[in-house]
């Protein structure tokens, strides 16, 4: 393994029927210099034993307790990495074979890049169509933000994490936003690049994360996120608002009659 390989933190919590398509599409990688840390969050059914499966000296495999908070999950695996570069796959996503090749490409052409993502396509049970826009490069963070076109798939983010100003952990305090609270803070930091390629499957399908909580509950924490943002004078308060008021429009909080 060279001195700067890429690391992959991939969560997984009862996934027996779709962590080996996960784990196929980085195995399949043209670029072969990554290690994977998967995390079992105290799975109920044989996740880690598909995992304990493969007999590949760059998969490692933690199993602990559950705790139910993907972001701890995360960092438990963050924590536990050796690469220079940090990629994420959610162990029910799928990478197009060149996707690390791709971010690479970028990152070594770019010595002040800090943060890569991608665009991606959507398979499962009712598919969306997710468009994927052109290559930009720079300081992408107000059009990441604003943009309500770009889909921000975990599944598609690496940091280079010597860039010090990035976050190189996920907040802990939420359990439905704190991927996107990672992404913006990361974008708004440094330097980045949005890769206008679909280099990642996101499946759609009745245990998807997110499904399992309601709308107000989301609703409540990406409000909270913006409050911090906006307390970390990351969002304006003029753009605090427009967020804020943007999502209280989409999702109108439930009336107390």
């Amino acid at each position: 393994m060279s001195e700067s390989p890429v690391s992959i933190v991939m969560p997984v919590f009862n996934r027996e029927y779709t962590v080996a398509d996960a784990i196929d599409s980085v195995i399949r990688q043209t670029y072969a210099d990554w290690e994977l840390v998967a995390v079992d969050d105290g799975s109920s059914d044989g996740s880690a034993d598909v995992i304990r499966r493969y007999d590949d000296p760059r998969i490692r495999l933690y199993t602990r307790p559950h705790v139910g908070n993907i972001a701890r999950v995360r960092n438990f695996g963050l924590q536990r990495t050796n690469g220079r570069y940090i990629a994420h796959l959610d162990s029910d996503d799928i990478w197009r074979d060149d996707k690390l090749e791709v971010h690479m490409t970028h990152f070594r052409a770019d010595p002040l890049l800090g943060v890569a993502i991608s665009g991606g396509v959507q398979f499962g049970n009712d598919a969306d169509a997710m468009p994927v826009h052109g290559t930009r490069v720079g300081q992408l963070f107000k059009q990441l933000v604003f943009d309500q076109r770009y889909y921000l798939l975990t599944s598609s983010v690496m940091v280079d994490r010597r860039a010090k100003t990035l976050p190189l952990a996920f907040n802990e305090k939420w359990s439905s936003v704190s991927e996107v609270d990672y992404i913006f803070r990361a974008f708004h930091q440094t330097r980045g690049v949005y890769i206008g390629q679909p280099l990642v499957k996101y499946r759609k399908h009745d245990g998807n994360y997110h499904k399992t909580l309601p709308d107000s509950w989301v609703t409540r924490e990406m409000l909270e996120m913006y409050e911090a943002l906006h307390a970390d004078a990351i969002l304006s308060r003029t753009q605090y608002k427009r967020l804020s008021a943007r999502l209280t429009r989409k999702y109108p909080p439930a009336s107390s009659a």
